[in-house]
């Protein structure tokens, strides 16, 4: 006997709406010196960095900003990790103050930093933003000046991207990506993985995994804009600045469907997972690849991409930098 349409649809459960989008297939991983690493580095900004108002120290304060980097580079040696966490510590804060400014200002406001950045110019020792970007900078110079720069070349870009009139003018999904990609750091990101354990690979080979860094880095921003969107309109509602303007993947699908933002994020994490599946079948097709093989240390790269991904999803969803309720619960 042939069963109905409608039998069949009673057979099968009805999509019901679930906010956990379950644990991501990326790797996750700790470095060994996180306790240190975060009481250091915790102390020393919440002693030293010009914070605006104490809700802001406050923020920080169970923010975990520092873990971010423990979590993304679990592998680097143990002798860079506190100079890799201090950067992109900076790099979270300086992101913050810049949300206050207009392009023009905050153009300005990254090019003094850049300077400082590769040493081409001295701090105002007044100035806590300058002198900490630049100790921070000399620091990593003295210890692998090549990698340095090549950090400091991803810093360029990141901040470049931040300031262009392009993010004004993203109109389709893929654009919006394109545009966060660089903004959002994720080149940037790369580039520690690489200093953080000393890795001199030639253009050639980092072109042959170019295709993998560029399938993180797509999901690594998603998943960012998925846990960060309801602090991004928040910021924005306080300051309407061009700097705050929110470039947000949940942002274009509320505004492109009729999807409301709870909807919309789960779409995003669908999204996310997705292309974690495509990530894999993208890694297995290049580890077939010979010229030249993924090994030594090209597949130390792939890996940490690997553990970076996966990093930053556990710490984007539980840091109290994206969810206010951790920072309330503290006050």
């Amino acid at each position: 006997m042939l069963e109905t349409v409608d039998e069949k649809a009673e057979q099968t459960p009805l999509y019901t709406p679930n906010d956990d989008p379950g644990p991501t297939r990326f790797a996750v991983a700790e470095h060994r010196l996180t306790k240190e690493v975060c009481s250091e580095l915790d102390n020393f900004f919440l002693e030293h960095w010009p914070w605006p108002n104490e809700k802001a120290k406050a923020r920080f304060a169970v923010s975990e900003t520092v873990r971010w980097a423990c979590l993304a580079l679990p592998l680097v040696a143990d002798d860079r990790i506190f100079d890799l966490a201090k950067i992109n510590t900076v790099l979270f804060l300086l992101d913050d103050i810049a949300e206050t400014m207009d392009l023009a200002g905050g153009k300005e406001f990254y090019m003094r930093l850049v300077y400082l950045a590769y040493g081409k110019a001295l701090p105002n020792r007044e100035n806590p933003v300058e002198w900490i970007t630049y100790d921070c900078c000399a620091s990593l110079r003295e210890r692998d000046e090549v990698l340095a720069k090549d950090i400091f070349d991803m810093i360029q870009r990141c901040f470049r991207a931040q300031v262009d009139k392009a993010r004004l003018k993203c109109a389709s999904l893929g654009d919006l990506l394109k545009q966060r990609i660089q903004e959002g750091g994720c080149p940037f990101i790369a580039s520690l993985i690489r200093y953080g354990h000393g890795l001199h690979l030639s253009p050639e080979a980092l072109q042959s995994v170019s295709e993998l860094e560029t399938s993180v880095s797509m999901w690594s921003i998603v998943v960012n804009d998925i846990c960060s969107y309801d602090k991004e309109v928040q910021a924005q509602e306080a300051n309407p600045t061009e700097g705050g303007l929110v470039l947000n993947v949940v942002d274009h699908l509320t505004k492109n469907t009729n999807l409301t933002p709870p909807a919309a994020k789960r779409a995003a994490w669908a999204m996310t997972r997705e292309g974690e599946l495509r990530h894999q079948e993208l890694l297995a097709a290049r580890l077939k690849v010979t010229d030249p093989p993924c090994t030594g240390d090209l597949m130390t790269f792939v890996e940490g991409l690997d553990y970076a991904t996966g990093g930053n999803e556990v710490w984007s969803r539980t840091t109290g930098r994206y969810h206010e309720k951790n920072l309330k619960l503290m006050l």
